[in-house]
């Protein structure tokens, strides 16, 4: 019997087998017969597909590779085409306000969860440290409106930091646990608790301590220290905000409590992040004799390393920034973002099945018909509520935010002054990762140490040969851009999205502003271009009255027509269902400003011997909404977050934006 070829295959099955593909695999085999084309055309799964990549996101699904969701596919594509729509047009969903007392001095968003510390004395003397929990709106979860969940109450313990990841329902706080009887040094401690102050389930150990490092550290308000999860990985970064000393970067299994690296960075190094599930970068500063700054890429190796084995192997990759003008740079000061982290078995906590029912029937009913009392009844352990999709850590970018203070020479005859000078550093981490060599080739042996209480590196080090990569090979996959002094609030970044104020050059207050965000993704550009040019040609036309959606859709329709052309497949590999193309005189239009960035940018200034010019393109959706006393900007997954101050009295204002 002759052998039967694919095409005698019942579409189901077809459509069944290319689910299993990529973007470029659907649209290749769109390419074989018009009868395959027909069947990417009409299939809600395959389009779900092809929209999660073009969007640059990934379906979230349990170990086992199941949905965590029980929405269908449809419903799952109209909830991606409206969080698309609305970060594309700057169209919040909701509008929400949080009030903060006015010492807050630590502040974290992730996952949906906004975390406030502050302090306060008790009968004048003894401080007091507390941490209020705030669930934001959330369409994908079903929540209409902040839910303050709970306080937690830490006593008198000095808090130094936090990090959360509500997904894995883990809080970490780093705290003191007195100083090291030998050398005076601080010890430090992270306590690993759920996301409501009680034991983790998953943690081995609910405390993992650590040392503050070589030097004469003796108090913690020396020292700075930023802590991330990724997944079953804890990263904590300590290093000294003045003197010699360059710190630490330990890296544990917080389940296990194995301690994965324990390295001394050979130059001081202010901030880091993951790139994937066993690199992460180190950008450093090198201040004396000249000013240098570069980016280091290590591994995390796979085995546990011995306490007290500090290890000072090169990286496997050092990217070199530009050359900086050390006469007229005094200090500097370094902070990098990139989220959402890697997860690389990520604890899953255990949900109940009818509270997933109970907030997916709160998503799918009517948003604004819904009651206070029920929204405060889903907010509790919302965070562990699962979204049918989310943000690929591998699409994601990694922002640098350099300050830098400048002598600057004054203009109106006072001299030189110093000043301040802040630029932020685009680029994908995929451009980070692009010559880092396989694991299994290069993993780093771990050395012993003859003395397990010695503070020595290490004798026995890996033969590790580092890849110097120059700026001017890997420039033009960056975007240098000009950027307000930051002081606080570092989450950013998110997914490939930056957020970051606009002044308005014409408004008579001086402190009025509007919310701009910066997409960096690839796909989105490339659709962006051919709308662009289609729109030029008259080619796909919006009708009146239709909603972004269905003129997007009626595209894609179009689209899936054309000829089975080289032409046609790009342009389908560009295609979203989240264009905003309105026609100019409905009100939408006014609410945001939207342009294509592809020119080249120059910076020239103090801070760079010569100009520096990057290409790398992004998308620039700004609000034309105006906002006043601004004072600090953080972004996730479905939020933007504003913080200014009253304008009477002293407390706190955090805006909530939701997509």
């Amino acid at each position: 019997m002759a052998g039967k070829s694919l095409l005698d295959c019942p579409p189901e099955l077809i459509e069944k087998i290319l689910s299993h593909l990529n973007i470029g695999g659907i649209l290749l085999a769109s390419q074989l017969c018009r009868y395959i084309h027909t069947i990417v055309k009409d299939s809600v799964t395959l389009r779900y597909i092809i929209e999660l990549e073009v969007t640059g996101l990934k379906e979230t699904t349990s170990p086992d590779n199941a949905p965590l969701t029980s929405l269908n596919t449809v419903e799952r594509l109209e909830h991606l085409r409206t969080r698309e729509d609305r970060w594309m047009t700057a169209n919040w969903w909701r509008t929400d306000q949080i009030s903060l007392l006015p010492s807050c001095p630590l502040y974290e968003l992730y996952g949906g969860v906004f975390l406030q510390m502050w302090d306060y004395r008790v009968a004048f003397v003894e401080k007091h440290t507390s941490i209020n929990v705030f669930t934001l709106p959330s369409s994908l979860r079903g929540i209409r409106s902040v839910i303050k969940n709970h306080s937690c109450e830490l006593g008198a313990k000095d808090l130094l930091e936090l990090a959360i990841d509500p997904a894995q329902n883990l809080f970490v706080t780093i705290g003191t646990c007195g100083n090291d009887p030998k050398t005076n040094d601080i010890i430090l401690g992270a306590f690993l608790r759920t996301m409501d102050d009680k034991p983790h389930p998953a943690a081995a150990t609910s405390l993992i301590t650590f040392g503050a490092g070589s030097g004469s550290i003796e108090h913690w308000g020396q020292l700075r220290i930023v802590p991330q999860v990724a997944g079953d990985l804890l990263g904590i970064l300590v290093c000294a905000v003045e003197g010699a000393s360059t710190g630490m970067m330990n890296v544990w299994r917080w389940t296990t409590g194995e301690l994965l690296l324990e390295l001394v960075p050979p130059s001081p190094a202010p901030s880091f992040t993951f790139l994937s599930e066993d690199t992460l970068v180190l950008p450093h500063i090198m201040h004396n004799p000249e000013f240098h700054a570069a980016l280091h890429v290590y591994r995390i190796p796979s085995q546990s390393s011995p306490p007290g084995t500090l290890k000072t192997y090169p990286p496997l990759v050092t990217y070199e920034l530009p050359a900086m003008n050390t006469g007229n740079i005094l200090g500097s000061n370094l902070i990098c973002r990139s989220y959402p982290l890697p997860s690389p078995n990520a604890y899953v906590p255990p949900s109940s099945s009818s509270d997933t029912a109970k907030a997916e029937q709160s998503t799918d009913s009517n948003e604004d018909s819904r009651s206070d009392s029920e929204t405060s009844e889903l907010g509790q352990d919302s965070w562990l509520r699962p979204v049918p999709f989310t943000t690929d850590p591998t699409n994601r970018i990694v922002t640098f935010s350099f300050i830098f203070n400048v002598l600057h020479s004054d203009e109106l005859g006072h001299g030189t002054i110093a000043w301040q000078e802040s630029f932020v550093l685009f680029t994908h981490v995929a451009t980070l990762l692009e010559h880092v060599p396989p694991a299994t080739s290069t993993r780093p042996a771990t050395p012993q140490s003859s003395n397990p209480d010695s503070k020595q590196a290490a004798s026995e080090e890996p033969s590790i040969s580092t890849n110097v990569i120059p700026w001017n090979e890997w420039s033009q996959r960056s975007r240098w851009l000009p950027d307000r002094p930051r002081r606080n609030w570092y989450s950013h970044t998110y997914g490939h999205r930056f957020v970051r104020p606009k002044s308005s050059p014409v408004h008579i207050h001086r402190d009025c502003f509007f919310v701009q965000i910066l997409d960096f993704n690839p796909l989105s550009i490339r659709k962006m271009q051919s709308e662009t040019e289609k729109a030029e040609t008259g080619e796909l036309p919006v009708t009146k009255g239709q909603s972004p959606q269905q003129s997007t859709a009626n595209g894609i329709a179009q689209l899936l027509t054309l000829p089975i052309t080289e032409e046609a497949i790009l342009s389908l590999s560009e295609m979203s269902l989240t264009s905003s193309d309105e026609d100019s005189s409905t009100s939408s239009s006014s609410r945001y400003e939207r342009r294509l960035v592809t020119d080249s940018s120059t910076i020239a200034g103090r801070v760079f011997c010569e100009p520096v010019t990057t290409s790398l393109p992004y998308i620039e959706v700004t609000s034309t909404k105006p906002m006043y006393e601004f004072t600090g900007l953080m972004m996730d997954e479905e939020h933007v977050l504003v913080l200014k101050l009253q304008r009477t009295g002293f407390d706190l204002l955090v805006d909530v934006f939701s997509v």
